[in-house]
């Protein structure tokens, strides 16, 4: 929805709590914000709402159930059909009451079983482990805090790993949906999800197109944009830990959004090649057309991410020096930036084992070489920013016209972000 001069808040037409309208995504949705409700502590009351339309109308409808008195929490999911999981003493006719005091209707929910999404494929992978039926945020982690001397680390160096902070089952099930993403079979909007294939050269100038759309069952992708449409990536970007980390960098009460919810592949070399994957020069995640720039990377290894198979080098508080290109579009170092500011002897590998995450400031300098291995590289990596970013749409459409369809593709995302908090 533009605005004067060309801009578009970034969260107009957020998706908030789940980004998938599938009975499947939103099942599990409605099924994880009542276990969330539960380890709150309150008893909890579901709530269907008819009537919304956008994140405008998820914000004003959580406010006001929120500013009710004996309610401690209200989760809202736009739907169709839109929910609200409200955790509190407050009846259930003095939320029915204020919601529709909003404009919107609202009756109680009936108990919805998972069995309703049973068969699915998706539902099966989710519900597993111990004897649970479901694997919500809350339960993919196996840290619930970051220590200060790990923030005192990021704040200093510009990033910091958190030695396997997943849960084995929690990878097993990641690693799981993106091949299934990749295959063609999960249970996605396939014409909303960013999909590149791979270069057969390693070169960067020779990658696949970064357009929307499938580009046919292949574990050769290199990247696949816009994840937050995808129910078991979003479930795990919500864990409580990333919501800490967002309060940290960003501050207690500002809305958080994803700019890009992301897997990476460095694939495994094919027979006949010296390596697979490709080549990813110097840069800091930084996008010209956002008026303020994300400043938190979420990096979870789903493989072995080693000097052999590709992984990161970073400039440690090379994050300090703030935005070094401003003119590139997407942060790209030139050759004599590099040259200036990523002197070999201070250059990081940094190496993780799956279940591991690290933690990056967005203006960190870093790169990835190819894949030398037999096995993929795989990783998902979020961008967390501030919901009340806004998008020069006019610079955006320039900058994008005409490449869409080039060998370099598309790099900046979309024009529209999911609210994760």
């Amino acid at each position: 929805m533009p605005a004067a001069g060309g801009y578009a808040s970034v969260s107009v037409e957020a998706i908030v709590g789940t980004a998938a309208a599938t009975l499947g995504a939103l099942a599990l949705a409605r099924q994880c914000a009542a276990a969330r409700a539960q380890q709150k502590g309150g008893s909890s009351t579901r709530l269907v709402i008819d009537g919304m339309t956008c994140g405008h109308c998820v914000a004003r409808i959580k406010a006001v159930l929120e500013g009710l008195e004996g309610v401690q929490s209200a989760e809202v999911i736009l739907g169709p059909p839109g929910s609200a999981t409200v955790v509190g003493t407050a009846s259930a006719a003095e939320l029915i009451e204020a919601v529709e005091g909003t404009g919107k209707s609202a009756r109680l929910m009936e108990s919805a079983p998972l069995e309703a999404v049973e068969g699915t494929g998706k539902s099966a992978r989710l519900m597993e482990e111990g004897g649970r039926r479901d694997v919500c945020s809350a339960d993919m982690l196996a840290v619930d805090s970051i220590t200060p001397e790990q923030w005192r680390q990021f704040d200093e160096q510009g990033y910091v790993k958190l030695s396997q902070a997943v849960k084995p089952h929690v990878v097993k099930m990641l690693q799981d949906e993106i091949d299934a993403v990749m295959m063609g079979t999960a249970d996605v909007d396939y014409d909303s999800m960013m999909m590149q294939l791979d270069s057969t050269t390693g070169n960067y100038s020779d990658m696949g197109v970064q357009t929307l759309g499938h580009k046919g069952a292949s574990l050769n992708y290199r990247k696949i944009q816009n994840l937050d449409r995808d129910p078991v990536f979003m479930e795990y970007m919500r864990a409580p830990l990333f919501l800490q980390a967002c309060r940290r960098v960003y501050g207690d009460g500002v809305p958080i959004s994803s700019f890009r919810s992301m897997f990476f592949n460095k694939p495994a070399k094919a027979a006949g090649q010296t390596a697979g994957g490709t080549v990813l020069p110097w840069h800091q995640d930084r996008w010209a057309h956002l008026d303020r720039d994300p400043l938190l990377t979420m990096y979870t290894a789903l493989d072995p991410a080693t000097e052999q198979t590709g992984c990161i080098h970073l400039i440690p508080k090379s994050h300090k020096l703030g935005c070094v290109n401003p003119s590139h579009h997407s942060g790209f170092l030139t050759e004599q930036q590099a040259d200036q500011h990523c002197d070999p002897a201070e250059e990081i590998c940094l190496e993780l084992l799956p279940g591991d995450i690290a933690l990056l400031h967005n203006y960190t300098i870093h790169k990835s070489g190819q894949n030398f291995s037999q096995r993929p590289r795989r990783a998902y990596s979020v961008n967390y920013m501030d919901a009340r970013t806004v998008l020069n749409s006019d610079s955006f459409a320039a900058n994008a016209s005409g490449r869409t369809q080039s060998a370099g593709g598309l790099s900046e995302g979309g024009e529209t972000f999911v609210q994760i908090f």
